[in-house]
């Protein structure tokens, strides 16, 4: 990939090793803990399965390429939102005190 051409391999397996930790840890616990819909996690999924296929993509295909990040970033950008609205409608559904970090 042009990142890791650029910046080199072990730079870059360290980004998807944080990128994906990060992701999983939010998107994991909220599953589990608050709202238990698993529509962030499979937005996240579809969006590293995009990755994984930018990632084959030869180098002489650099629009190819452009194309499926962009198309990973929104699909991570919809887990995100997906899982903040409903984190928020959980804390408005419920009148228990207690934060996420307690329960």
């Amino acid at each position: 990939m042009a990142l890791g051409a650029a910046l080199g391999t072990g730079l870059e397996l360290g980004f998807w090793i944080v990128m994906v930790g990060l992701g999983a840890i939010s998107l994991g616990h909220s599953r589990m803990r608050l709202h238990r819909n698993g529509a962030p996690l499979k937005w996240f999924s579809a969006g590293l399965l995009v990755l994984l296929i930018a990632r084959a993509t030869p180098e002489s295909e650099a629009a190819l390429e452009a194309v499926a990040v962009t198309t990973a970033a929104a699909l991570f950008i919809t887990a995100h939102r997906k899982n903040l609205s409903l984190r928020r409608s959980f804390a408005r559904s419920t009148s228990c005190e207690i934060t996420c970090s307690e329960r």
